[in-house]
């Protein structure tokens, strides 16, 4: 009982923190590096300090990067003087992934730098990961690499990053056959040009969100981040893009609308039916009788289960429809639902 008292005392004094929840997936390896802006074991809400809770025990440095509460938290970069500064040196190895979701703001018409442990200039030593050709809009992603006299690049087509909205990008870098292959949202894109270095150092200080000289700073938000000191399959990387989906991408509810009646076994007329609603999202459902709203249906709070009942006052086949409009749309898409028909009898006397 003391053990017990104590314990409530501790809970009762220490703040309450959310951590935002990691989906398991089975097959995906554990990433070296991970961040996420969500979880306090990465970002505490104060300071600037960020850490890996991945299997490396690295630390960096925010500047001039803010935290926004959506989406399960994320880093917000505004594209001047805004970055994550790791300046110890990190090896990323011969090969190696790396991943995160962003979002571009704006409409930048600039290199947008997203990770790398070079400055700018093409020769210059290391790897820069970016969108955005020199002067351009053109929405590429481009590996670029540079061993301080020579530079070898991989570029996919134009417009492979959306101009707004959440997208996971993941690029698999191998040193080792002078390769990058580039995946947005699970997919492997088409390359243009697909020649690195195999001489780049892949053991510098770093940043996210520009060069290390701090040119081409990114004009983005950014989710949960990850390095891989491998390179991932395309199964593993869908399983990276699949993991936190639902977080970053508006998803179709699952939604069953039924009543205790059907054709074969039909409802009296003017009697109560009782319309249930099930639903994985929370928002609000409005239900239609053959096309026309039902009084008092049209309006109904639902996080998970929900009921409507109403006096059916035609004869015949009756068709449900429920209107879906979720309270989370970064997170569920409307949606109309239909239960199936059910009969009404006649009127067994008539005035």
């Amino acid at each position: 009982m003391r053990t017990k008292t104590i314990l409530a005392l501790i809970l009762g004094i220490l703040p309450l923190y959310v951590v935002a929840p990691t989906p398991a997936v089975a097959a995906l390896p554990m990433p070296n590096i991970l961040l996420d802006p969500g979880d306090i074991g990465t970002y505490s809400g104060f300071g600037n300090t960020v850490n890996s809770i991945g299997s490396a025990s690295v630390s960096g440095n925010l500047a001039g990067v803010t935290l926004n509460a959506a989406n399960g938290g994320h880093f917000v970069f505004s594209g001047s003087s805004s970055y994550i500064n790791f300046a110890s040196a990190y090896q990323f190895g011969d090969n190696f992934t790396i991943s995160a979701w962003v979002r571009q703001t704006g409409t930048p018409s600039q290199i947008q730098g997203f990770v790398a442990n070079g400055a700018s200039g093409s020769n210059a030593n290391g790897f820069k990961l970016f969108w955005n050709e020199y002067n351009t809009n053109n929405r590429k992603l481009v590996a670029e690499t540079g061993n301080s006299s020579s530079t070898g690049s991989s570029v996919t087509s134009n417009g492979v990053v959306a101009s707004s909205g959440w997208q996971h990008i993941a690029f698999v870098i191998s040193r080792t056959s002078m390769t990058a292959t580039v995946y947005v949202n699970g997919v492997a894109q088409t390359m243009g040009s697909n020649s690195l270095l195999n001489s780049f150092s892949t053991n510098q200080a770093w940043r996210i969100g520009s060069f290390t000289d701090g040119l081409y700073p990114m004009n983005a938000n950014m989710g949960v981040f990850k390095v891989f000191n491998s390179a991932l399959s395309a199964a593993d990387v869908a399983d990276d893009f699949n993991q936190y989906s639902v977080r970053y991408i508006a998803q179709n509810p699952t939604i069953s609308v039924t009543t205790p009646f059907s054709i074969l076994n039909p409802a009296d007329y003017r009697t109560s039916v009782t319309v249930t609603i099930t639903s994985n999202a929370a928002g609000k459902i409005a239900l239609r009788a053959n096309g026309k709203w039902i009084p008092n249906c049209r309006n109904i709070s639902i996080t998970t289960t929900a009921t409507c009942t109403f006096k059916p006052s035609i004869h015949n086949a009756v068709s449900i429809a429920a209107s879906f409009t979720p309270s989370n749309p970064a997170s569920f898409n409307p949606a109309t639902v239909s239960a199936s028909p059910f009969g009404v009898k006649a009127r067994s006397n008539k005035r």
